[in-house]
């Protein structure tokens, strides 16, 4: 089950604001195509000799693609759970207290949000000895991110969490030419950088490090201040104002 929650004040939506052009910037959110429902991936690609993390659509623009600097993804209203953290001893111990904020893309489609997975499936099978690593290098934004799987019985399989700190143990092993999701959580609304890094072994040209790639994620509680207001008025708003002439 999921809620909407209150709108935030107008002090916290111009301090979130604030903070979202301080992480990008004007002109890169500007430049930024939104992705906010329909089938997305974070694809991973070899070219050149050479790692390609980027972003590609299923639906409902089948073949687009994106640098990850190209792309917003957005996590929308209707992915915060209600009731927050589950009070379970497996859910604290990787979210944190029980009813703390969670915002979750979900595992399965949901029509009004991205369904977001890994894709390998530009990767032959036959070209890679072992799997291909994701590994998650940094979080900048104002809350933690989480991705995780459930087993069969429910049973929470974490996979990556900036709450503990990043390290090598934050990664996904994904097999080349394959296709999979997973849930991926944010605690806060705001806009995050999510880093990542790829590595595999390639038959022929042996151990392989992608440069790191950053993803811009966009957590909202109520529908994209970007948006409403546009970003000329969000300038407006944070300009420093002049003081007035008193006579």
């Amino acid at each position: 089950m999921r809620q909407l929650i209150p709108s935030p004040s107008s002090k916290s939506t111009v301090g979130w604001i604030a903070a979202s052009l301080s992480l990008l910037g004007p002109q890169a959110i500007l430049a930024q195509t939104t992705l906010s429902e329909g089938h997305a991936d974070i694809g991973i690609a070899y070219e050149g000799g050479a790692f390609d993390l980027h972003v590609h659509q299923e639906e409902p623009a089948p073949g687009a693609e994106y640098a990850p600097n190209e792309a917003i993804l957005r996590v929308g209203a209707s992915a915060q759970l209600a009731g927050g953290v589950p009070n379970t001893a497996s859910a604290t111990a990787f979210f944190g207290p029980p009813g703390s904020l969670l915002w979750a893309l979900p595992k399965t489609e949901q029509p009004d949000l991205l369904f977001l997975g890994f894709g390998t499936e530009e990767l032959s099978a036959e070209e890679w000895n072992g799997p291909i690593g994701l590994t998650l290098k940094g979080v900048t934004g104002p809350g933690n991110f989480f991705v995780w799987d459930t087993g069969v019985f429910g049973d929470l399989q974490p996979k990556m969490s900036s709450r503990d700190g990043v390290s090598s143990a934050d990664r996904l092993d994904l097999i080349a030419g394959s296709h999979g999701h997973y849930f991926l959580g944010f605690s806060q609304p705001g806009l995050y950088q999510v880093s990542f890094e790829a590595s595999g072994t390639h038959v022929s040209d042996g151990p392989l490090v992608s440069e790191t790639a950053h993803y811009t994620f966009e957590v909202v509680p109520e529908p994209s201040m970007f948006h409403l207001l546009g970003l000329g008025a969000i300038v407006l708003l944070l300009r420093p104002r002049q003081p007035s002439a008193r006579f």
